[in-house]
């Protein structure tokens, strides 16, 4: 059955993506430049940087890559609807978005790990507080690790 006859043409119109690439970059943008104003602050403070500032960046490597590639799969049709987009391109965006994914996932992983870092300077915990402060984030990486793992492990070739 054709279900395209049944679609009202206005959702042919209907395109999200372009705002999906301007949420991304401004804020890639904007979080660079609060990485940059931390670590500038602390290197003037303490003359040097901390391991956490290396987490925070290397969250912001993943997510723009994330953004990139995300940005790519806009440019070939992300974002609009899926009758709109054309056949042969549908599964090079479907590739693109799977791809993207764990990035994104492991993005999401590496900030919790760099905020315990910071207490743990900062506080100077008990040991059981320690345990709490690095056990939280590193189950959470792990568990993000394993779904990023997922996502490639449950993909089908695409021809």
């Amino acid at each position: 059955m054709d279900y395209s006859a049944q679609i009202p043409p206005e959702i042919y119109q209907q395109d999200r993506g372009p705002k999906l690439v301007v949420v991304i970059w401004v804020f890639a943008t904007f979080s660079l430049i609060l990485i940059a104003i931390k670590v500038w602050t602390r290197f003037k403070i303490t003359h040097q940087s901390g391991l956490e500032d290396l987490f925070i960046f290397s969250g912001w490597v993943l997510s723009t890559v994330f953004g990139g590639i995300l940005t790519a799969a806009v440019h070939l049709g992300l974002g609009k609807h899926p009758f709109a987009i054309d056949p042969a391109v549908y599964p090079r965006i479907i590739r693109l978005h799977a791809i993207s994914a764990p990035f994104g996932v492991l993005n999401l992983a590496l900030p919790p790990v760099a905020i315990a870092i910071l207490l743990n300077q900062l506080l100077d915990p008990t040991p059981r507080l320690k345990w709490i402060l690095y056990g939280i984030p590193i189950s959470q990486m792990i568990t993000s690790s394993a779904a990023a793992i997922l996502v490639f492990a449950g993909c089908k070739v695409l021809e």
